[in-house]
């Protein structure tokens, strides 16, 4: 019969973030039945029905560039060029000689861990003598959270912070296993201890580091007085 609709099939339904992937258009008719002597080239458009959104670091998610693409006996060779990169669900959608067809739901995970976020527990400003935590986020490289960043995982701390005037030293954890759980792990038992600084605090694991931005160190509760002349060796005039 004549031209109904398209199927949009995806070479896959679950791709994540990194992966491209192509699609496949069948044209049919009413009784969607493959439109068999739908051939040779029409021009087809494309558009994201649904999701197709931006990533978390503002880069566009990516679809095949409008134009022909031929059917052989109403199917389409593998069309190239489709990518999402938020982590969400989309839907696809061809139209060719005023006809549409859309796909059925992709959900897109995250990708590869490519980086930590990570943020103190007061938002990077912190009391000196006073003990905090630090929440850590793996994200994929397009800055997506990796939710399927679980369980136990080898965790490095290093800092720039420095002791106090006087002499008492920073502390931090102990380098160690944490677990992850849907790609967040919050850490206590950091203490800061001079307020004359704007440290940084870096973790590392699975051969990736996130850093926080500089701290802002405030003084701790009032302890004493520096009592100091203006001279320490004056005469009797």
């Amino acid at each position: 019969g004549a031209l109904n609709d398209f199927t949009v099939v995806p070479s896959t339904y679950s791709p994540t973030t990194d992966d491209s992937f192509s699609v496949v258009l069948t044209a049919r008719d009413i009784y969607q039945n493959t439109k068999t002597d739908y051939t040779s080239s029409h021009s087809v458009t494309w558009a994201w029905a649904t999701g197709g959104n931006n990533s978390p670091a503002g880069n566009p998610a990516q679809k095949a560039a409008d134009g022909n693409q031929t059917f052989t006996l109403g199917v389409t060779a593998d069309i190239s060029g489709f990518k999402i990169v938020k982590t969400e669900t989309a839907t696809i959608q061809a139209t060719a000689d005023t006809k549409s067809g859309t796909s059925t739901t992709i959900t897109a995970g995250p990708g590869a861990i490519n980086d930590f976020v990570l943020v103190t527990q007061h938002s990077g400003t912190e009391t000196a003598g006073t003990a905090f935590s630090v929440t850590a986020t793996a994200r994929d490289a397009q800055q997506n959270t990796k939710t399927n960043y679980s369980g136990s995982q080898s965790v490095v701390w290093t800092w720039t912070a420095t002791n106090a005037p006087s002499g008492d030293t920073p502390t931090k954890p102990a380098n160690a296993d944490e677990t992850f759980t849907a790609g967040a792990m919050t850490k206590s038992g950091f203490t800061l201890v001079n307020a004359a600084e704007t440290p940084t605090i870096t973790i590392a694991a699975s051969s990736k580091q996130g850093i926080t931005s500089s701290i802002t160190v405030n003084p701790g509760a009032l302890n004493d007085f520096t009592v100091v002349p203006s001279t320490y060796s004056p005469t009797t005039d």
